[in-house]
């Protein structure tokens, strides 16, 4: 993907130098560079990269609470039972409200238009979905004692996104190459 960025910035600016009438942008130019400072970082700042964040904290957390023990059942002991029950019920208040949020009297996350179309739901799905399993699966983790502290639960959400980092770093690269060569092209 280095590769490809190089060789874009590069023919561009061949391309540029040599055929100005096809109208390519030359990343190399003083427009090309303002764009790649100025613009480059909002484009890559997208949905993408805050899924990718929250999957990597979700990540983090289901594993956390679904790794095997030492003679760990799962819903073996009281604990686990009463965890159980209470992220049940956390599980139904947090369904309760998406859904009043969706389908209630004057639905807030409907667009200016009252449709769901390019609305804060349709932006905003995944991470609120992936976010609602951190949240279950933590009260699950905390309740049951598999995450024993709000610290440990801190730390399974990063090991979550260090595991997601390698998806991030290919989500850059390529999303680079991608916005450059849309930039470059007419």
């Amino acid at each position: 993907m280095v590769v490809c960025q190089l060789t874009i910035v590069i023919v561009s600016w061949i391309a540029n130098a040599l055929w100005p009438e096809f109208g390519m942008t030359s990343l190399l130019s003083h427009k090309g560079i303002r764009w790649m400072v100025g613009e480059m970082p909002d484009m890559l700042a997208s949905e993408v990269m805050l899924w990718l964040l929250t999957a990597g904290m979700a990540w983090g957390v289901l594993h956390e609470v679904f790794r095997r023990r030492n003679g760990d059942d799962l819903l073996g002991g009281y604990a686990e039972r009463i965890a159980f029950h209470v992220t049940i019920a956390v599980t139904i208040i947090l369904t309760c409200l998406i859904l009043f949020l969706i389908f209630g009297p004057d639905t807030i996350l409907l667009s200016a238009t009252g449709t769901y179309r390019d609305s804060s739901l349709s932006k905003g799905a995944v991470p609120m979905a992936l976010l609602m399993t951190a949240v279950i699966m933590s009260t699950y983790g905390l309740f049951s004692g598999r995450i024993a502290s709000l610290q440990a639960l801190y730390y399974a959400m990063c090991s979550g996104i260090r595991d997601v980092v390698p998806l991030l770093l290919i989500y850059l690269f390529v999303s680079s190459c991608y916005f450059s060569l849309m930039y470059v092209l007419p």
